[in-house]
């Protein structure tokens, strides 16, 4: 290379170039070296590289003359190292050389290059503390999270302990004979400890999901049945207060989709009740609709609207709704009660669902509650078909006689869809007009409750006319008339049905009254009642480990009524002692225990007895949080019930165990 190109190559870099003979004396020096350390050209040349740039310090002294060595011997040498600028500034630098030799293969220099990483490096540790606070911090988080989750366990627990014995002790008090005084007090406290637990489950939903601990199941289940007993769970308190209360699930919604029925079940529920709490006259209308998601097989957009005639929300006020611990106003808590949390977890819940809540509302015109979210369509659950027309119905002419405009629209959009002929009105006046001149109807289906002449009435003045004498009549009603007001008026019914009307059972009622086959669906959804003689039936032997009094106290006392008794151990060890004195069929047992847990109890069984001689194992536990079920049967529970816990509950635990063992010994034979 021409020597003028090679200096003018030189001149330009950055970094610091000079040239070393094999003592380590400086022979050149470039403007980057006069830049990197301060030393003019001048004042460099002929200097020992030890004496102007190493720090006084024997070992790195020692280091740079073993890099000299190394370059002249190998014929390079990389390292990183300190060197001092003029100033007495320490430089953090790479240092790369390379030896320079003529034709004959003698030394002429060893070329330096020094780059400065001064700033690289403080960068570099920069970076390394900032991940190192980073990862402090994510450890302390992961701790916190840890101490939050134990706690929430703990709360669970120590709360739940003492409501099962308020709602177990108060269950069976209202089963012993009472004054009226007496009975209204039991059933005031028992109201108001199921209204502490709806409080208590708030509060820990929200601090599961604030410390993530709620999971979402992922199951197929039935969207119109979990709609429908949403709006069962609501129906006696909107009747109480004189609301319709109304559905309609548009067509071509999935019937079955993937996802948490229970929580949306939960959602529904919470929505529902705040709509029948603020709203005192006029309708809840619940609405689902659904869509196809572009370019996705089988998954679906849902949309559920909550639609209610209430007090409505003012817009200045709409962005408390779903903050925790939030109520519109104060007001609003002291005339209705409630912690505001409900919609600060349906609003977390939707988010898990990765969906959305909305709303829309006027104050004083009511609300509307949209839910929105993406689901995966399932298999139909195979119940009834009654979409579409309907051969037994087709061409039937129904006359529908409801004062609420969303009923008789409901009403007329499932006749239409089974190819009916439907003619509705608001007034049981222009109904009997329509009977009187003769108007042909093959059956009517009226309202109860309507202003001026009620759905009783208007039966009885429309048998009186030419044509209505064997008309089949069908009743609907929030709570259903009562038979003997029936029965005194002469009146005869095809069917009897209860608000919100379900699809399936009107079909059925309507199908049944052109048929002449009278039938009654209960006003009300029969309550189960426990079986009495169930230990008489099925005798077995149960041992109950419990180490509260009081909850040793409610449990016996629950499965007295159901024809039982037990043995009571006080902790897990007792409860080995007592399967080494005798066999028993059932083990009822609490989780949190002193000197041995449930859970190691129940491991400690199913080590020491053989599967076929081995107990049911039941777990009737406080804890109640994500896992705490898996946790019970991956530690040989066959069952898990929560505190607090009732008499149903219990029996249905009970009717588990006896279908298990009659289940083992037909196998046996």
């Amino acid at each position: 290379m021409d020597p003028a190109l090679a200096e003018a190559l030189a001149g330009s870099a950055r970094e610091g170039l000079f040239a070393l003979d094999e003592r380590g004396t400086i022979l050149a020096w470039s403007w980057g070296a006069e830049q990197l350390y301060g030393w003019t050209a001048a004042e460099a040349v002929g200097k020992p590289v030890l004496e102007l740039l190493v720090p006084a310090d024997p070992a790195m002294a020692e280091a740079a003359r073993g890099m000299v060595r190394e370059a002249v011997e190998t014929g390079t040498c990389l390292y990183q190292a300190k060197r001092k600028r003029k100033d007495g500034a320490l430089l953090d630098v790479e240092i790369f050389g390379r030896a320079v030799r003529d034709g004959q293969g003698r030394l002429r220099c060893l070329a330096m290059s020094h780059r400065d990483l001064t700033g690289h490096l403080r960068m570099e540790e920069l970076l390394f503390s900032h991940n190192r606070e980073l990862e402090q911090a994510r450890r302390q988080a992961d701790v916190a999270r840890t101490a939050k989750a134990e706690f929430l366990a703990t709360m669970s627990h120590e709360i739940r302990t003492p409501m099962n014995a308020v709602i177990g002790m108060t269950s069976l008090l209202l089963e012993t004979e009472l004054t009226a005084e007496q009975r209204d007090f039991v059933d005031t406290i028992r109201a108001s400890g199921d209204h502490l637990l709806v409080i208590i489950n708030d509060i820990l939903d929200f601090s599961k999901i604030e410390s993530g601990r709620m999971e979402l199941e992922h199951h197929p289940y039935d969207l119109r049945t979990t709609v429908e007993e949403s709006l069962d769970l609501v129906a006696a308190r909107a009747a109480e207060k004189g609301l319709e209360l109304a559905y309609l699930i548009e067509d071509g919604v999935p019937g079955a989709v993937v996802g948490d029925a229970g929580r949306l079940r939960q959602v529904l529920v919470n929505l529902l009740s705040n709509a029948v709490k603020f709203t005192e006259k006029g309708e809840v209308l619940v609405t689902v609709s659904s869509k196809p998601v572009a370019l996705q097989e089988n998954r679906h957009e849902v949309r559920i609207a909550v639609k209610d005639t209430g007090i409505g929300i003012p817009e200045d006020r709409r962005n408390r709704l779903f903050q925790p611990f939030s109520q519109v106003d104060a007001s609003t808590s002291r005339v209705y009660g409630g912690t505001g949390l409900g919609l600060a977890i349906c609003r977390k819940l939707m988010e898990m669902m990765q969906g959305t809540i909305a709303v829309a509302s006027d104050a004083g015109r009511g609300s509307t509650f949209l839910l929105t979210y993406t689901c995966e369509s399932a298999p139909s659950p195979g119940r009834m078909r009654v979409r579409g027309p309907q051969p037994e119905l087709s061409g039937k002419r129904v006359l529908i006689v409801d004062d609420n405009a969303t009923n008789r629209r409901i009403l007329d959009r499932y006749a239409e869809a089974w190819g009916m002929l439907a003619r509705s009105t608001a007034t049981p006046e222009e109904a009997l007009a329509w009977v009187a001149r003769g108007d042909p109807f093959d059956l009517a289906v009226l309202d109860m409750h309507m202003p001026g002449m009620d759905g009783l009435r208007l039966a009885q003045e429309m048998r009186r006319h030419r044509g209505g004498e064997t008309l089949p009549l069908v009743m609907l009603s929030s709570l259903g008339p009562r038979r003997e007001d029936t029965q005194a008026m002469g009146l005869s019914f095809a069917a009897m049905l209860t608000k919100p009307i379900k699809p399936s059972q009107l079909h059925n009622a309507l199908v049944e009254a052109c048929q002449g086959q009278p039938s009654r669906v209960a006003a009300q959804r029969p309550q189960t009642k426990a079986n009495a003689g169930m230990g008489q039936e099925h005798p077995m032997r149960i041992l109950l480990a419990e180490d509260n009094a009081v909850n040793q106290k409610v449990a016996l006392r629950l499965l007295q009524r159901l024809g039982y008794s037990a043995d009571v151990a006080a902790n897990g060890l007792e409860v080995l002692d007592a399967l080494a004195r005798q066999p028993y069929d059932v083990i009822l047992m609490d989780v949190q225990m002193p000197e041995l847990d449930g859970l190691d109890a129940a491991r400690r069984i199913c080590q020491l007895v053989p599967e076929g001689d081995r107990p049911r194992i039941v777990a009737m536990t406080a804890n109640a949080l994500a896992g705490d079920r898996e946790r019970c049967l991956a530690a040989g529970m066959d069952d898990y019930v929560t505190k607090p816990v009732d008499l149903l509950q219990l029996a249905d635990a009970l009717q588990r165990c006896i279908a298990a063992r009659e289940e083992e010994m037909q196998h046996a034979r």
